[in-house]
């Protein structure tokens, strides 16, 4: 059974570093659903970088960093997000950060054995 619990805003960097530490170098896959273009994945099996939260200025961006080598490292950048979510399996583990858009578009995050 999957939960899920939103993350108020004001908690976003604090909850996205530590999520960031936690799974440092865990692979995982991120998928983007908009309603155009359906579900596109964007990245899979490379090691978390980082999750980095950006809400100061007029464009707030929440950054997904993944891969170690130069060639192989990518920077997601969620422009404008509205929402945070951490869906966690029925023994607590981490399953998928949910990042929401202005535009709807859903950012999907999928951790450790997931993201294979």
């Amino acid at each position: 059974m999957i939960t899920t619990t939103e993350i108020p805003r004001r908690d976003w960097m604090s909850f996205l570093d530590s999520l960031s530490r936690l799974h440092f170098d865990e692979p995982i896959r991120i998928e983007v659903l908009r309603q155009d273009i359906g579900a596109q994945l964007e990245v899979t099996d490379l090691p978390l970088d980082g999750i980095v939260a950006d809400l100061k200025g007029p464009s707030a961006a929440i950054t997904v960093a993944a891969g170690t080598e130069p060639s192989g490292h990518v920077a997601h950048v969620i422009s404008d997000p509205v929402a945070v979510r951490l869906a966690q399996d029925g023994a607590g583990r981490d399953d998928a950060l949910e990042i929401v858009s202005a535009d709807h578009t859903i950012t999907l995050v999928f951790f450790d054995e997931y993201a294979r």
